[in-house]
C-alpha cells in the first residue's frame, strides 16, 4: 500500500466557502479511509459533521470537504489509510487566519 505524501501527488484548494483536502492513494484490497481532528474521528454521519464535512473516495483518490471554513475549524487533521494488515496516516495542522486566509502545514 503507498499513500502519496509528495507534494506534487497531493494537493488542497480554498474556495469561496470550502477547503479541500486530496491524496492519492494506492492500496490493495481496497482501503479504509478514516478522517480525524485533534485525535477525534470525524464521524461523517453525524447531523453536525454532515452539514461540516464531505469525504469521497474513488478513482484512488481520497477527498476531504470542510464546508464554511471559519475559526474553530483550526486543528489537526489526520487521514489513516488501512489495507489488510497495513495502516498509514499523514497529519496536516490547519490553520484559518481570516476570511480568505488559510495556512496549511504537511507532516
Amino acid at each position: 500500500m503507498i499513500v502519496h505524501k509528495k507534494s506534487s501527488l497531493l494537493w488542497y484548494y480554498f474556495c469561496t466557502h470550502c477547503f479541500v483536502w486530496v491524496y492519492l492513494v494506492d492500496a490493495f484490497p481496497s482501503p479504509i479511509i478514516t478522517w480525524s481532528k485533534d485525535g477525534r474521528d470525524i464521524i461523517f454521519q453525524e447531523k453536525k459533521n454532515i452539514e461540516k464535512f464531505e469525504f469521497t473516495y474513488e478513482d484512488r483518490q481520497a477527498q476531504l470537504i470542510i464546508k464554511n471554513v471559519s475559526l474553530p475549524d483550526n486543528g489537526l487533521y489526520r487521514v489513516t489509510v488501512t489495507s489488510k494488515d497495513e495502516e498509514k496516516y499523514i497529519n496536516f495542522l490547519l490553520r484559518v487566519r481570516g476570511k480568505c486566509s488559510i495556512y496549511v502545514q504537511l507532516f
